[in-house]
């Protein structure tokens, strides 16, 4: 636990099954508090989705922990947010760690959510770590897209003032079958009137060494569609951790961009990959990884399906392929109106000069005509 707080989950969440998260929490040294008190709660059920994600069926605490209130807090609590231009690579498979630098309020986070649960806790002590228990059942209506990219957000606030508050990430595909390779686009349903040149997309390859020695070089190449522009492909996270091989000195974990023509392979150099097989390895996470990049258009692109697809070499073994990543326009209505002026065919008036016809009239169309 690098923070005050951290979630991990037993498995991604699939329509109709149940998921575990496990959530953290600690008064870190750093803190200088010998004792704590606070709130902690999770935010959950994305309103960028229709339908709930999730259900929480049951939580259970073991320090004491009381259900609590978190209406009083969402126009008092600010939460950190942090702005760095520097390229910084994370270890993280699915949760990004976020540290102080600028603030906003905690409603201006809850509102992304429909769905919330909070608990009270006392007398924390320095160093000391907690853990709650939640047992999620993801609905039958779950949106069924496996690109999509769900979240759950754990939310840590001291009542302290002089300790920072936090917020963890835990970002989830949705999964047709557990299959530990995967491709995934964030944002996966686009608005075609707001998708122009400078849209940025976000895709995630994940991938698993299953064997039974360690991967030392993993070579992830992604078929890039011809409306994207390479250029523009930007490195924004990776596990394991590491550095450009630019900038690497000799024999330091690193990772290389090579472009091709229609497509960029991300390898990954003298890394250690444990496998499931290999022997003292009982830590699933330790044997996952992941790569994740951004990248635009080259112009506004057709009104027409994108697609992408991956794969993965660990060392020399043949290649996995992953599933393909879609993205799609949504069906909106696009207002139009309709004039028309002209001369009719036939008439029983032989002036036809005097014969004219107008037509004023409105349209609504599923894209921008």
């Amino acid at each position: 636990m690098g923070g005050n707080i951290e979630m991990k989950s037993n498995c991604m969440p699939k329509p109709g099954d149940d998921m575990m998260v496990v959530f953290g929490y600690r008064n870190k040294p750093e803190n200088g508090q010998q004792n704590l008190n606070g709130t902690v709660a999770i935010l959950f059920n994305d309103k960028e989705f229709a339908n709930n994600n999730f259900v929480l069926a049951e939580s259970r605490a073991y320090n004491s922990e009381k259900k609590a209130d978190l209406k009083s807090l969402l126009t008092t609590a600010y939460l950190p947010i942090k702005k760095n231009n520097e390229p910084v690579y994370y270890a993280s498979l699915n949760n990004i760690q976020i540290n102080a630098d600028e603030k906003i309020l905690l409603s201006d986070k809850a509102k992304d959510f429909k769905s919330n649960e909070s608990w009270r806790f006392e007398n924390l002590k320095q160093g000391e770590e907690r853990f709650l228990f939640m047992h999620f059942k993801t609905t039958p209506e779950m949106l069924k897209d496996t690109n999509a990219v769900v979240r759950i957000t754990a939310v840590f606030i001291p009542d302290n003032p002089l300790v920072e508050k936090e917020f963890f990430n835990m970002e989830l595909q949705i999964v047709a079958s557990h299959d530990p390779n995967k491709m995934v686009l964030r944002k996966s349903r686009m608005n075609y009137r707001f998708t122009g040149k400078n849209r940025e997309l976000t895709y995630k390859v994940r991938f698993q060494n299953t064997g039974k020695g360690p991967a030392k070089k993993i070579d992830v190449g992604v078929l890039i569609s011809e409306v994207f522009d390479q250029q523009t492909i930007k490195i924004t996270k990776t596990k394991p951790e590491v550095v450009n091989c630019d900038s690497a000195y000799v024999n330091q974990s690193c990772i290389k961009t090579i472009k091709g023509t229609d497509s960029v392979h991300f390898v990954f150099n003298n890394i250690y990959l444990p496998g499931t097989q290999q022997k003292g390895i009982n830590d699933a996470d330790s044997t996952q990884g992941f790569v994740e990049y951004k990248i635009k258009f080259k112009e506004k692109p057709k009104k027409l399906p994108i697609k992408s697809g991956a794969a993965i070499v660990f060392d020399k073994n043949e290649p996995i392929y992953t599933n393909r990543a879609v993205g799609r326009f949504k069906m909106g209505l696009s207002p139009g109106i309709i004039l028309g002026y002209g001369f009719p065919f036939e008439t029983d008036n032989k002036n036809y000069l005097n014969s004219k016809n107008v037509v004023i009239g409105a349209s609504l169309a599923p894209y921008a005509p």
